[in-house]
């Protein structure tokens, strides 16, 4: 915008109406007060006014540029097409040049918006055989699960994986999990109790977990009951499961079970 004169006239006003995406309208004005301002200077007023308004600085705003004396660029802070389809409006005393005189939407650089005909090209095979040796003495003993994860070059959304589960069983140690007043789906607001009893007398600890941790440890008893507050996990799916020590080093890990804290 300019003036049509070096200085704008004491009373003159500059107001700018910005209509946001949802189609609500918010809008800024100053007025000069000094007869030795120019319109240059109400421009910079009004940016600077845009800039700190917070009803202007959301993820739905726009934020001013100064550019040369006079002009300004009112530009989305919230990239892609759809916040470029805001509007504002720029409106002032008729001693002010103002341009554009009507409702603009924010689209001067539409081509950086628009989908581009790119062409993607990628190499490798469509089926790829790998080995993984696996070192199970370096495993509790009981259940355990293998998950192989996979990625297509182009792009890391193109991750996919299988999981297998496996039983290790290189000594003699065996345990169990018994849910004993838990159903498959319980109330969140409950208390449960959960018995565990290892195939030895030589046990060292016997700790069981669940969602977050660990829940609970004993120490140099073959059989423990844990009691669980259900409010302590919260409402959603859950697993169980125990690791059961001896005293000569040995693990075994149970099979894990999964059950579900309704509200």
């Amino acid at each position: 915008m300019s003036g049509t004169n070096t200085t704008a006239q004491a009373g003159d006003w500059l107001q700018i109406v910005f209509t946001k995406i949802s189609g609500a309208q918010i809008s800024l004005a100053v007025t000069n007060s000094s007869s030795s301002n120019t319109p240059w200077t109400m421009a910079a007023q009004l940016v600077a006014l845009i800039n700190s308004s917070s009803a202007w600085q959301g993820a739905d705003g726009v934020a001013a540029e100064m550019l040369v004396q006079g002009f300004f660029n009112i530009r989305a802070r919230r990239p892609g097409l759809t916040a470029a389809a805001a509007q504002v409006r720029l409106t002032g005393s008729s001693t002010l040049i103002l341009s554009p005189l009507s409702a603009t939407n924010l689209k001067d650089n539409l081509s950086d918006l628009l989908p581009r005909n790119h062409l993607y090209i990628t190499t490798g095979a469509t089926n790829l055989a790998v080995t993984f040796p696996l070192n199970t003495p370096s495993l509790a003993d009981g259940f355990h699960e293998l998950t192989a994860v996979a990625y297509e070059g182009s792009n890391v959304r193109t991750q996919t994986r299988i999981t297998l589960p496996v039983r290790v069983q290189n000594s003699s140690l065996s345990a169990t999990l018994n849910l004993l007043d838990l159903p498959a789906s319980a109330p969140v607001i409950g208390t449960y109790h959960l018995q565990v009893s290892a195939g030895t007398n030589l046990v060292s600890a016997i700790t069981l977990f669940s969602t977050g941790g660990a829940v609970g440890s004993v120490s140099n008893q073959p059989t423990a009951t844990f009691t669980v507050n259900g409010s302590n996990l919260g409402a959603g799916l859950h697993p169980f499961y125990a690791l059961v020590a001896t005293s000569s080093g040995l693990q075994y890990r149970t099979a894990t079970q999964w059950i579900r804290l309704t509200n």
